[in-house]
């Protein structure tokens, strides 16, 4: 299938499309008359409030837990992945994943980062972006706020926001569910949900969720072994008390661990061979002559650059790879082939508790929320991907959090609603990690010495004030304001150091405090009850903070700053009900300062990148997203999004793939991993097949444009990290009775078995190294309610 064609029908039939939502549903007008397709009202609680998703003046994006279980989604990935406008990925090949909403995303994989977009769980904030690899599971929705969310959700959210919200405990009756899948590679996964009441006043919900697979889709060529299995589980108890009339309280006790595999990088042929024996001149084993000379010369040689890759090819009987060994000299036949030795593989585990009461005193609503939260973080990668070591780091954290939230709401059904509320937040973590190389460039840059460590210990502090009101001034006007001041202390106490000599490289035992105000103006117009018109100006902030690599001198343990947003959207939402068709659509632009990225840092005696400041960006953009059910068989869900990002003005300079310590400027690169266009389609047929038999066939089509895996600064790298646009399409028939009580079903994910790349990085020390996304996989299925 050629991506390139295949959009342009992507495109318009995302323009009579929407994101997948529960937006359809069957009305029947009176006995003995056909069935009619009516839009569904999707409620959200975006704005701390129960709202219908079209009266909501922003662009937020709903997955039901019907959607999650119909469409496979088994994390927050696969959410992302259905949001047009967005990205989830792992820059390091596992563990610690990057969100991207409308361009904004921080394109690094340290666990004490804190991300650009504001995960919460349960309303619960989740202090690193390592735990949202956690596993979905029995929830009742998952919303997708776009844009700065500063007001509401504070610090952190300069992106936007996500919330992932608990199915909660039924006071109507016993019943539950069991899902049962296994597909390709022996992958089962199993899910099982029972609730109910105990009393009038008391009910529960229990839930659990267990994937395991054999051995995936990688190999390793050099040790004969496949890689690649899962095993992951988690566990989710609620117990909801309704108090009196005005009073409830709901407890939530969870856990959950992850030890699967994590990707195998493919080692691509980077290098020009040119028979110098360098390694026997200048001591550095185990690696290719153009590896050595541009990591040793006072410029990087393009010479030493493999023709055939600089202009996008693979030549893998001629590039050599970072050992000097070209990929057919290594046995490479396949995309997920690896030269690797190791094993890289995921170590964590988590728990936590919470507790959320309500309590309404007429038009007025108190809300107190508690939470705990002790999350271990484990890894092992290989970023080099050789039967060597040259560059492999062994990670280890553990996350401590608490929070405590207080809000006072009120709503008397006229004019005017308000929230105000207060939080704070403490969370340590402390990390252990090892750096390993025992051949190659990085162990001649250490002296011979084949380990580095890292301990450390950081603290956070965060308290915030916040606030909105909603004001009806008109009959069809309305006016929202928010505000939010955040004040958050951050300690950092670690060093970098070199255990086998017993010298310290780098070390800092300081806190910074950093503060902001940030917020959100809008009017809002309903010139229809069917139409919403908005127009906002908003502003957000990512907290500063410390660097948490391998510092080789004290200067790159310095705070950053605090990263600032500003932003302007237009928006409408509008339904149909006569058509059965929704149409909803916005327009921003964005004016980020002082932006956290990678910087090129020479102060120690390794040059590293290091996250900065390195500079401001503009981004502007346009989204569609829509709804349409022709019959009451037939829907189409779908969105479209297009996007434009350039680094406006910076001070700082990176390193481009070729050298570690050449000097490129940032400005006039586009943002990584964020493609211009963007797209997905949903489309899903239901047939009668006897009087009790109800058999469906759903569409998937995700489109992602042309796009750079990493930051390109210099135009000889885009052929190497730019990824070429691609289509993937899964397919899913199901057979079932009328009341949806049951259903079994086959699939196919990546239907076509396109071939996309999604990572590629490029460094001396550790060469040229692609992970390529999932084949075409198969499997079948059964869900059961009852």
């Amino acid at each position: 299938m050629k991506s390139s064609l295949f959009f342009a029908s992507v495109s318009c039939l995302a323009l009579v499309g929407a994101f997948p939502a529960p937006a359809i549903a069957q009305e029947s007008a009176a006995s003995g008359e056909d069935q009619t397709s009516v839009l569904e009202t999707v409620v959200v609680t975006s704005t701390k409030r129960a709202e219908n998703q079209q009266d909501v003046g922003l662009t937020v994006q709903t997955l039901s837990g019907n959607d999650i279980r119909d469409l496979g989604v088994d994390n927050l990935e696969d959410v992302m992945n259905l949001v047009p406008g967005t990205g989830f990925l792992d820059s390091a090949g596992g563990g610690i994943p990057i969100v991207v909403i409308r361009g904004v995303g921080l394109q690094n994989f340290r666990i004490n980062d804190t991300p650009t977009t504001a995960i919460y769980v349960d309303e619960i904030y989740q202090t690193s972006v390592a735990q949202a690899v956690s596993t979905l599971f029995d929830v009742e929705r998952v919303e997708v706020l776009k844009g700065p969310q500063g007001g509401l959700y504070g610090r952190n959210a300069v992106g936007g926001a996500i919330q992932i919200i608990s199915a909660r405990p039924d006071f109507d009756g016993f019943g539950g569910s069991v899902l049962a899948r296994y597909e390709e590679y022996e992958r089962f996964e199993g899910e099982a949900v029972v609730t109910g009441p105990l009393s009038d006043t008391l009910a529960f919900r229990l839930g659990g969720k267990v994937i395991q697979s054999g051995d995936g889709y990688f190999h390793s060529t050099t040790g004969n072994f496949d890689h690649g299995a899962e095993d992951r589980w988690a566990a989710r108890g609620l117990l909801e008390w309704r108090a009196s009339s005005t009073a409830n309280v709901l407890f939530k006790l969870h856990g959950g661990g992850d030890q699967s595999d994590l990707p195998l990088g493919h080692a691509t042929g980077f290098y020009q061979p040119l028979g110098l024996n360098l390694g026997a001149v200048t001591g550095v084993t185990d690696t290719a002559d153009g590896a050595i000379l541009n990591a040793q010369a006072p410029t990087a040689s393009i010479n030493s650059i493999c023709t055939t890759a600089l202009s996008g090819g693979r030549a893998a009987e001629l590039c050599e790879t970072l050992n000097g060994m070209t990929p057919d000299e290594l046995g490479f036949s396949s995309r997920y082939d690896s030269a690797s030795l190791s094993q890289p593989v995921l170590d964590n585990s988590w728990w936590g508790a919470s507790v959320q009461a309500d309590f309404t005193f007429g038009a007025f609503t108190l809300t107190s929320i508690s939470a705990y939260d002790d999350f271990e973080h484990g890894r092992y990668i290989d970023q080099d991907a050789m039967p060597e070591i040259h560059q492999e780091i062994d990670y280890g954290s553990v996350i401590e959090a608490w929070s405590q939230e207080v809000r006072l709401s009120y709503d008397d059904g006229g004019v005017l609603t308000w929230i105000v509320g207060a939080n704070y937040a403490e969370d340590e973590l402390t990390e252990d990690s090892v750096l390993l190389t025992e051949t190659g460039i990085l162990r001649t840059q250490l002296g011979g010495l084949t380990q580095a460590g890292q301990q450390y210990l950081q603290t956070t502090d965060a308290f915030a004030v916040y606030g909105r009101a909603d004001w009806d001034f008109a009959e069809q006007l309305s006016l929202v304001v928010e505000a939010r001041y955040t004040e958050e202390e951050k300690g950092f106490d670690g060093s970098t150091f070199l255990p086998q000599v017993g010298a310290t490289l780098a070390s800092a035992d300081e806190s910074t405090t950093f503060d902001a105000l940030s917020g959100k103006i809008a009017v809002e117009y309903t010139p229809t009850e069917n139409a919403l018109l908005y127009m906002s100006y908003s502003e957000g902030f990512k907290s500063g903070g410390y660097f948490g690599g391998f510092a080789t001198s004290n200067a790159q343990l310095q705070p950053f700053d605090n990263e600032t947003i500003t932003a302007y959207e237009a928006g409408f939402k509008t339904d149909w009900p006569a058509q059965a068709f929704r149409l909803n659509g916005s327009v921003f632009f964005y004016d980020r300062k002082d932006v956290q990225a990678n910087g090129l840092d020479t102060s120690g005696i390794v040059s590293i990148a290091r996250l900065t400041n390195v500079g401001d960006v503009e981004a502007y953009g346009a989204e569609l997203e829509s709804v349409w059910a022709p019959t009451p068989q037939l829907t189409f869900q779908g969105g479209i999004a297009w996007l434009e990002t350039e680094i406006v003005s910076s001070d700082k300079t990176t390193s481009n793939i070729f050298r570690s310590s050449t000097t490129e400027s940032f400005i006039g690169a586009r943002l990584a991993n964020q493609p211009e266009f963007s797209a997905n389609l949903v489309s899903r047929y239901e047939q009668s097949l006897t009087p009790a038999l109800l058999g469906s066939l759903q569409l998937d089509i995700t489109y992602r444009g042309e796009q750079d895996l990493s930051l390109v600064t210099n135009r000889l790298e885009a052929p190497l990290l730019t990824e070429d646009a691609y289509t993937l399409v899964n397919l899913k028939a199901s057979v079932g009775p009328d009341d949806r009580r049951w259903s079994v079903y086959a699939y196919a994910n990546n239907l076509f078995d396109e071939v996309y790349r999604q990572n590629a990085t490029g460094s001396a020390p550790a060469g040229f190294v692609e992970i390529y996304g999932a084949p075409q996989i198969l499997g079948v299925g059964l869900d059961f309610e009852f």
